[in-house]
């Protein structure tokens, strides 16, 4: 596989070893230029196209709709091959599966031919979910208003100064890691489990099954 080919129609993979073998040579695809794409900054059209066209985007969609059905810990897999080499790219298909799973179970026969289809046939689904500065993922304020009204919705620092060494690129590890636990900050999920054993309220719906 090369980041470079031109877009084919994704293949359908079968199996979990497919699906990890798969992975592998994607991970291997997009190793040369990490660093250099992270420290830029721009969009990986080519790696992100490479992805499309890998086959691992459909390996949850259910048998009855053509799909391999795989468990999400072949998923899980998947995406930890994909970050060890490129964390910014591991990152994007997270909501593509879920919202697949969400489709499974309330879509309407219409929806899932047709959406099924098109994931099975390379086609990613975007994210449109949460917004910052929410205490949950359903925490929404936004509104339409003639004038926006936005603030610069902070960096942070997770490691030492030596993580923040330009010439390994490590800061791509940590600045993701830190983007992916502020989705749902651990403090939130206390607050959660509290108010469940206290008040016996189930927390917000972020769309998880």
């Amino acid at each position: 596989m090369s980041v470079a080919a031109s877009v084919r129609r994704a293949e359908v993979l079968s199996s979990p070893a497919e699906a990890l073998a798969a992975a592998r040579a994607y991970a291997a695809s997009i190793a040369g230029g990490v660093i250099e794409r992270d420290r830029a900054g721009t969009v990986p059209y080519a790696e992100l196209a490479a992805l499309d066209a890998s086959g691992l985007l459909g390996i949850t969609v259910p048998a009855a709709h053509g799909g391999p059905d795989l468990s999400p810990v072949v998923v899980a897999e998947v995406i930890r091959t994909i970050a060890a080499v490129d964390p910014a790219i591991a990152q994007v298909p997270q909501a593509h599966f879920l919202f697949v799973d969400v489709l499974a179970v309330h879509g309407s026969a219409g929806q899932q031919a047709r959406l099924f289809a098109d994931v099975l046939a390379g086609a990613r689904l975007g994210n449109g979910l949460a917004e910052r500065g929410g205490q949950h993922a359903q925490d929404l304020k936004t509104r339409l208003r003639p004038v926006t009204e936005r603030g610069g919705l902070r960096l942070f620092a997770l490691a030492g100064a030596s993580a923040a060494d330009e010439r390994h690129g490590l800061s791509r590890h940590w600045r993701n890691a830190r983007t992916h636990a502020s989705h749902d900050p651990v403090d939130w999920k206390y607050h959660h489990v509290g108010n469940f054993l206290l008040n016996h309220a189930l927390p917000p719906n972020h769309g998880q099954l």
